[in-house]
């Protein structure tokens, strides 16, 4: 049996039916249970997470809950702290203590994204407070013997809730008709949830140990992901302008944080889906 952190966050509702479909899976949230799919814990609360813990005594904890807004963390740095690090640390120690695998979905910013691209061995570079908080978790969860470090870029994914889904957010100010300047420079690699779902899934099968990489490997700047997703879904009457500018960003963002995946496509394992052909999946889905 599996418990899933943070199911029902963006990663969270995607991933949670996948691997559930093939294993026996408890999800862990915060506040919204989703009438009663998941259970309610607030993972700050060691205490009510290691009785959870030792309530359904699971064989792997995939640790997903996380505060991953950067503009937010950076903000509140001793909340994101106290997530992103402290309550990894808690279960952490209880997988260790206990022999569990975890399997800790972690990021590409804790990279600066100076030196693209990375190699699952590369020091970290953390340029923000996500990525730092987000690299000292990876610190505690490599104490645990049996673990997967996944590090994930930008996701996207369909979803029914118009504002938790960045393919959703461009989608409805594009249908605002207006005219938008787009940053052309900061390069990201947007990749499919369903496809790390997909290659969480195959991870476990073999059982994978270590640090792994997961990503698409389309690179495309925010000018380029606006345009994509315009033509995509017929929605060109917005004039969408390239910009060097700036992105207006509270905390720093990583140039290029290009996440290698040679390692785990040596693997031979799950195929994952380029920017267009994920796109076209999310169309699909939505008619």
């Amino acid at each position: 049996m599996f418990i899933f952190t943070g199911a029902s966050g963006f990663l969270g509702k995607i991933a949670f039916p996948i691997i559930a479909a093939k294993h026996k899976i408890i999800g862990l949230c915060r506040a919204n249970d989703y009438n009663g799919k998941f259970i309610p814990v607030d993972i700050t609360n060691h205490n009510a997470t290691i009785n959870v813990l030792n309530k359904y005594n699971p064989d792997i904890v995939i640790h997903s809950a996380a505060c991953r807004e950067p503009d937010i963390c950076e903000k509140n740095p001793e909340f994101t702290y106290k997530l992103n690090s402290d309550a990894t640390e808690n279960i952490a120690k209880w997988c260790a203590e206990n022999s569990k695998k975890l399997i800790y979905i972690s990021t590409d910013y804790v990279f600066d994204g100076l030196n693209p691209p990375y190699n699952e061995n590369d020091p970290i570079s953390p340029c923000n407070v996500y990525g730092k908080s987000k690299a000292i978790g990876e610190s505690y969860v490599r104490n645990v013997d049996n673990h997967i470090i996944v590090r994930i870029p930008l996701q996207y994914g369909f979803s029914t809730e118009k504002e938790d889904s960045l393919i959703s957010k461009i989608i409805n100010a594009l249908k605002l008709e207006k005219t938008y300047e787009v940053n052309h420079s900061q390069v990201r690699y947007p990749t499919l949830s369903d496809d790390v779902a997909h290659a969480l899934n195959s991870l476990i099968d073999i059982d994978f140990t270590g640090t792994i990489h997961l990503s698409s490997q389309s690179a495309v700047t925010r000018y380029d992901i606006w345009k994509k997703v315009s033509e995509v879904f017929d929605l060109k009457k917005s004039e969408i302008i390239p910009t060097d500018k700036p992105v207006k960003q509270f905390a720093p963002r990583p140039p290029n944080s290009h996440l290698s995946t040679n390692l785990y496509e040596s693997l031979n394992l799950y195929k994952f889906h380029s920017f267009d052909e994920g796109l076209q999946i999310i169309k699909n889905k939505m008619n």
